[in-house]
């Protein structure tokens, strides 16, 4: 497999059944890696985010074998120059975070209410079937669901970071998180279902409203209180808030 220069790897000498994989990208907590044929994907850790809790949270996610169409799923574990990393599933399209933008979306003719619908749907269900076995995204994020425009498919990535058995998602985003768990620490902390309704509500209200977030709003005060407060500004009949 060849790798980016700036890790240090070799190309390897062996070139039969190989499988090339391409700089995808680099974030806090490691490089991501993208095959030719854009099936498959690595992510490999930084040295500084190898840990003994990580490394075994991901092996048990893989002895797991969640085995879902766009639940990009760890599939294999590995290790790398002391560097944990894993084989995944790639994912497609772009992610909700730029998709969600009205510049963005005015490029699409087909995108419309009907197909946000579809969208939202096939969200719905992964996140049905992961609750069902009682795992919890956590850190539910536009930038964690990817769409596929052409043939209406979500992706979910970042899957390394859900609540998986005693595993808690160690990150959040305020946006998403319900008034009971703002200013909480999250990587000491076991959410509850209810805790992720909060979240999925949220998030179908900003894929319905081109990425608008529900607590944020002119003359408001910043988001995480606004949310603390209950402070919800669309009215429904007489009721203006809460």
């Amino acid at each position: 497999t060849a790798i980016k220069k700036d890790l240090d790897i070799k190309e390897s000498a062996n070139k039969k059944n190989q499988t090339l994989f391409l700089y995808g990208g680099k974030g806090g907590e490691g490089t991501v890696f993208i095959s030719t044929d854009s099936k498959l994907a690595i992510k490999i850790y930084n040295k500084n985010n190898t840990d003994n809790q990580k490394e075994k949270k991901l092996k048990s996610m893989v002895d797991a074998n969640i085995n879902v169409q766009g639940i990009c799923w760890p599939i294999q574990y590995f290790t790398l120059q002391n560097r944990i990393g894993y084989i995944m599933r790639a994912a497609q399209g772009k992610d909700l975070h730029l998709l969600l933008r009205k510049k963005t979306l005015e490029q699409y003719d087909h995108i419309d209410r009907a197909f946000l619908t579809k969208i939202s749907i096939d969200i719905l269900d992964k996140i049905i079937f992961l609750h069902k076995n009682n795992i919890l995204i956590g850190d539910i994020n536009l930038m964690n669901i990817w769409v596929d425009t052409e043939k209406g498919e979500s992706y979910f990535i970042d899957t390394d970071s859900f609540q998986f058995e005693k595993y808690a998602c160690p990150v959040g985003s305020i946006t998403f998180t319900p008034p009971e768990l703002q200013g909480k620490n999250f990587s000491t902390l076991l959410r509850k279902k209810d805790h992720e309704y909060f979240s999925i509500a949220t998030l179908l209200f900003m894929i319905f409203h081109g990425g608008k977030a529900p607590y944020s709003y002119l003359g408001g005060t910043d988001p995480a209180k606004n949310i603390r407060d209950k402070n919800f500004p669309y009215p429904f009949g007489s009721d203006f808030h809460y």
